[in-house]
C-alpha cells in the first residue's frame, strides 16, 4: 500500500496543470521551435513595414512641396539626403522653400536674420535602417535619379531634390523627372520607390521587380 501512495505522489509531483513533466517539456520544446521559425519572419515583416512607411513619407513630402509652391506662389522643394549621426548613416527628408544647397540652410521668412533658426532646414529622419539606394543595379543604371542640389557627387553635402515652381509644375523641366528608391539592409533585395513621371508632377509608387523595365530599373 505504501508503494502505491509513493507512486501516486511522484506522479502528482511530476505533473504541471494536468500535464506530466514530459508533456510539459514537450510543449516548451515545440514553442521554442515555433519561436525560432517565426522570429526571423516577424523581423523581416517589421522591416518591410518600415520600408513601406518611408515610401509613403517620400510621396507625401513631394506632394506637400507641390502644394506649398502653388499656395505661396514660390518655388518649393522636397529634399532627401544621407547624413552620419553618431557613427551611423541615416536617411532624412525635408520640405522647404527652394535653395541651392539645403544642407547649408534657407531663410525662414517669418524669422529675423538674427534668430539662430533663420537658416534652419527642418530635416526629418526616415524609419530606422532605411537608406536611399545610390548604387548601380545589375543593368548598370541607378535606381535613384532625382536632381542633385550639389553637382559634386562626391560631396558629403549631396542632396536629392524635387522642385516645383509657383504653378506646381517641375521647376527643372524634364530634368526634374526621375525617381528615388529606398531600401533596408535588413530586407535583402526589397526596394520601394517613388517616380516623378511628368512635368506636372505625376507620382506613382513602385516596388522591386524580378526583371528590369524599359529604363533598366528594377523598381
Amino acid at each position: 500500500m505504501n508503494s502505491y501512495f509513493k507512486v501516486a505522489s511522484n506522479l502528482r509531483k511530476n505533473s504541471v496543470a494536468g500535464f506530466t513533466m514530459i508533456e510539459a517539456l514537450g510543449v516548451v520544446a515545440v514553442l521554442g521551435i515555433m519561436s525560432a521559425i517565426a522570429g526571423p519572419s516577424w523581423s523581416a515583416f517589421t522591416h518591410l513595414q518600415q520600408l513601406n512607411t518611408a515610401q509613403n513619407q517620400v510621396y507625401r513630402a513631394i506632394r506637400q512641396a507641390q502644394s506649398e509652391a502653388k499656395r505661396e506662389k514660390a518655388t518649393w522643394q522636397a529634399s532627401f539626403r544621407h547624413v552620419e549621426l553618431n557613427g551611423k548613416l541615416i536617411a532624412q527628408w525635408s520640405v522647404h522653400r527652394s535653395v541651392s544647397n539645403p544642407s547649408i540652410g534657407i531663410p525662414i521668412s517669418s524669422l529675423p536674420p538674427t534668430n539662430p533658426d533663420y537658416y534652419a532646414v527642418n530635416w526629418q529622419n526616415f524609419p530606422d535602417n532605411i537608406l536611399i539606394d545610390t548604387e548601380l543595379n545589375l543593368k548598370g543604371s541607378r535606381e535613384t535619379t532625382l536632381d542633385w542640389a550639389d553637382t559634386d557627387r562626391n560631396s558629403s553635402q549631396d542632396v536629392w531634390r524635387v522642385k516645383f515652381d509657383h504653378h506646381g509644375t517641375l521647376d527643372n523641366g524634364i530634368a526634374g523627372q526621375g525617381q528615388i528608391t529606398l531600401y533596408s539592409p535588413r530586407t535583402g533585395k526589397a526596394r520601394r520607390c517613388v517616380v516623378i513621371s511628368t512635368l506636372l508632377g505625376t507620382l506613382r509608387q513602385g516596388k522591386d521587380q524580378a526583371r528590369p523595365n524599359s529604363n533598366n530599373k528594377y523598381c
